[in-house]
């Protein structure tokens, strides 16, 4: 009998990630499986979807498949989640959630709505904006911009 070859540890990283990305779950699947506890129903979902049902039904045979647990019992009115299903959908609800925060904060930066913005000018004009907005004689600083940070200054 030949002696076995043990196999290279490259291809060792490679069946491991392979391995890593076989079991990955995206959020899309975690959308529909939310979407169908919702609806009670996977036609309805479809519906809710804009999406097939045999496409949704098909969508989750393979995500049952993949957790290598069944999500929902079938009937004929619908389907109702499993003990698992129920656990699942809770965690599948907190990613969506999370995932739909992470593009909400990207989306305040994309339209300027948080940050930082750094406003310069050139000394050239520092006189003018001086005189513009100097305080009154009496010490008050009311008119100041400093005192009043919503103030336009009127560029």
């Amino acid at each position: 009998m030949p002696a076995r070859i043990a196999p290279r540890p490259r291809h060792r990283i490679g069946e491991l990630i392979k391995s890593v990305y076989d079991r990955s779950v995206e959020l899309r699947q975690l959308r529909y499986l939310v979407a169908i506890d919702d609806a009670g129903h996977v036609g309805r979902a479809a519906g809710a979807l804009y999406v097939s049902q045999p496409a949704l039904s098909y969508a989750l045979r393979k995500l049952e498949a993949e957790l290598g647990v069944q999500l929902f019992d079938r009937h004929a009115r619908g389907v109702t989640a499993t003990e698992a299903g129920r656990e699942v959908i809770r965690e599948a609800r907190a990613a969506v959630i999370a995932a739909d925060r992470v593009t909400a904060a990207a989306g305040r930066y994309r339209r300027g709505m948080a940050g930082l913005l750094r406003v310069g000018f050139e000394a050239t004009g520092a006189g003018l904006l001086n005189r513009a907005y100097r305080a009154p004689r009496g010490g008050s600083t009311r008119g100041s911009p400093a005192r009043r940070p919503g103030r336009d200054l009127g560029t």
